[in-house]
């Protein structure tokens, strides 16, 4: 697994007194994006599968279309810094802006997830459908794959499913990240996301669900609440939306006609 972690003396308390052992503790660095030679952002994450981040940060912020824009990508992990190269990119000066991209929630008023950007993205079409007995064992599955999260308490998770299993799952201190960091790895492994389910154990904020449009994903399902915007977009771009998912129970929040009472083919 890769290094995310480090380990620090810690004074514990309980009940008996205070005694000293060992804890580990998830790592956070700060990544500069260089793009062309220009800086783009800084981004606040678990500094591993930085080249995975970097791709799949660029196309969940609409910056390019696939894997064939690229052709470039450096990570300078003692420097802290990405550098890409991408064919024909003339970005506007507002989307060269700088950004400091944090591990918390929304991404500052440069963020591509305005209303503009929902009407620039096409509905999805897909087909699939998924019985609650799959829904009620893909959200167990993301417990059992955020490994980092269970050693630690530290990060978020986001797994790419079909509705028999897990594909890859990805983790990081930040919501975002996570996400970027599978779709960075769908898009340079060749694997389609557009008829895969995602799994998630963060909030589901409106820049989480414009993300998932982009990827042509037609459901989230997540341990954690939608908000209303997010829910207006998903509703408007046919995403499914399940929240407070657990084992054995979850809430449906838009496009239920996904969701079958038997189980699906």
């Amino acid at each position: 697994m890769p290094d995310y972690t480090t380990s620090i003396e810690v004074k514990r308390y309980n009940r008996s007194g205070l005694s000293v052992s060992q804890d580990v503790i998830i790592k956070e660095r700060p990544i500069t994006l260089f793009v062309n030679g220009r800086e783009l952002a800084v981004v606040v994450c678990s500094p591993v599968y930085l080249k995975e981040l970097a791709v799949g940060f660029l196309f969940s912020e609409g910056f390019f279309q696939g894997k064939e824009d690229l052709r470039t990508v450096i990570v300078d992990e003692k420097e802290g810094v990405i550098r890409v190269e991408a064919e024909d990119w003339i970005p506007s000066d507002e989307n060269l802006r700088k950004r400091y991209v944090t591990t918390c929630s929304g991404r500052g008023k440069t963020t591509l997830y305005l209303v503009d950007d929902v009407l620039k993205i096409k509905p999805t079409d897909s087909s699939l459908v998924l019985s609650i007995e799959e829904i009620l064992y893909l959200s167990g599955e993301i417990e059992k794959n955020t490994i980092v999260f269970r050693s630690t308490g530290g990060t978020h998770g986001v797994s790419l499913c079909t509705s028999k299993e897990v594909i890859c799952t990805f983790e990081d201190i930040g919501r975002h990240n996570a996400v970027d960091k599978m779709v960075g790895h769908c898009l340079l492994n060749g694997i389609s996301m557009d008829d895969k389910v995602i799994v998630f154990s963060g909030r589901i904020s409106s820049e989480i669900i414009i993300k998932i449009a982009r990827i042509k994903s037609p459901m989230i399902i997540s341990r954690g609440a939608p908000t209303d915007m997010a829910l207006g977009i998903a509703k408007q771009l046919g995403i499914t939306v399940i929240g407070f998912a657990r084992p054995d129970k979850f809430n449906i929040y838009s496009n239920d006609q996904r969701i079958t009472i038997g189980k699906s083919n």
